[in-house]
């Protein structure tokens, strides 16, 4: 019987090392995959704020920055947060609805849409913002 304990018990204490090795291993890279997403994320909405804030302040070269914008948008339906996908998608509804107008734009209506937007991507990036609504307001470049 002893034979077996001295065999079994470090079977068993090297098996318990694995399998912890093992779970700290996919936790860690479960964090990585997480902090990885989080900055490419990050990236996404800073190169689609800074396009539409093109699209809206340069009557000139639109073709070209419309362009970036689209292909901002398109790239944000694959790497951002629902919440924000669907932001984004209001706010692009409502500026293909008013282009005719578009220098009569409702300037509450589009700090609103974009404060929606900023919002989203800053709860998505840090997980909340204690900022109220107007206080994004506040800070919206445009309208």
């Amino acid at each position: 019987m002893g034979d077996w304990v001295s065999i079994i018990g470090p079977m068993f204490a090297a098996a318990i090392v694995v399998g912890g090795g093992a779970m700290a291993y996919r936790w860690q890279k479960t964090i990585d995959r997480r902090t990885a997403l989080i900055e490419l994320r990050r990236k996404a909405y800073q190169r689609y704020l800074a396009a539409f804030v093109s699209v809206t302040n340069t009557p000139d070269a639109i073709a070209e920055i419309s362009l970036e914008l689209f292909q901002c948008e398109f790239h944000l339906l694959i790497v951002a947060s629902d919440e924000v996908v669907k932001h984004v998608g209001t706010l692009r509804k409502f500026y293909l609805d008013t282009n005719d107008d578009r220098m009569n734009r409702n300037t509450e209506i589009t700090r609103q849409l974009i404060a929606n937007v900023c919002q989203a991507m800053r709860e998505d990036c840090f997980e909340e913002s204690n900022l109220a609504m107007d206080e994004y307001q506040k800070l919206v470049p445009i309208g």
